[in-house]
């Protein structure tokens, strides 16, 4: 793989996955509310959605370190001598630190919407937020479940 379009794929997978959040918080805010006159009273319930989240965030971190496990587990094989030589492995570790640091971000968000003031916009990228890492972490394991799959054939 050219070094331009290795960087074109990484570019595209990790902001792109920055791109869920917002998109569905545009929609709620321009199409749900206004026409549908529907509203979801979630900061009503800050504190719980924030333990939620915060405990999603952790609880995906563990996640992402069993998914490296198994990366380790099927460095041996075939399949993954191919991932590694057209440099896809390159592309995975790069989306999957991106990954954790936005779960990480996602953590402190949580933590943040626990304290006693309430500040709707913290509400509001963490909502973002949990929802991109909902995408994140369906690419790692799409990715990780085709490597493994095409390895045991």
């Amino acid at each position: 793989m050219t070094g331009s379009r290795k960087l074109i794929l990484t570019i595209f997978l990790t902001l792109g996955t920055l791109i869920p959040g917002p998109v569905l918080c545009l929609i709620y805010n321009w199409v749900v509310v206004p026409h549908l006159n529907w509203v979801a009273g979630l900061f009503g319930q800050r504190l719980n959605i924030s333990i939620v989240i915060a405990t999603f965030a952790f609880t995906m971190l563990g996640f992402l370190a069993a998914i490296i496990a198994v990366m380790f587990s099927l460095s041996g094989t075939k399949t993954f001598s191919k991932y590694r030589s057209r440099e896809y492995l390159d592309i995975f570790f790069r989306v999957y630190f991106f990954s954790v640091l936005c779960l990480v971000i996602t953590f402190g968000l949580a933590l943040l919407g626990l304290s006693r003031q309430g500040y709707p916009l913290l509400f509001n990228l963490m909502i973002m937020s949990a929802v991109n890492n909902f995408g994140q972490i369906s690419l790692i394991t799409f990715a990780i479940i085709n490597v493994a799959r095409k390895a045991s054939e």
